[in-house]
């Protein structure tokens, strides 16, 4: 897995085995400042904070948004019995 770390999204340096404790204690450092860190991979980039008593959910829950539809998985009778029942809350 290739990846690469940043501070201020300016520059991106990749992780290897040789600086990925250094990075690993500059990430503690700039989160326990309640800074912000950016990952990127091949799939974009990633921005990690600190929730800073904002978050009002019950829980989190990370995914790759790519696999949203498996985890949604909705059979066309269910598609077709919501439809009934959302068509008659529509305004046509």
């Amino acid at each position: 897995c290739e990846c690469e770390f940043s501070s201020n999204l300016s520059e991106f340096e990749k992780i290897n085995e040789e600086n990925f404790n250094t990075f690993l204690n500059l990430a503690f450092d700039l989160l326990s400042q309640e800074k912000k860190i950016y990952l990127k991979d091949k799939n974009g980039i990633y921005e990690f904070s600190l929730f800073k008593n904002e978050f009002i959910g019950d829980f989190l829950l990370p995914c790759d948004i790519k696999a949203i539809n498996s985890v949604f998985v909705c059979s066309n009778e269910n598609l077709k019995l919501l439809a009934s029942l959302e068509k008659p809350l529509m305004k046509l």
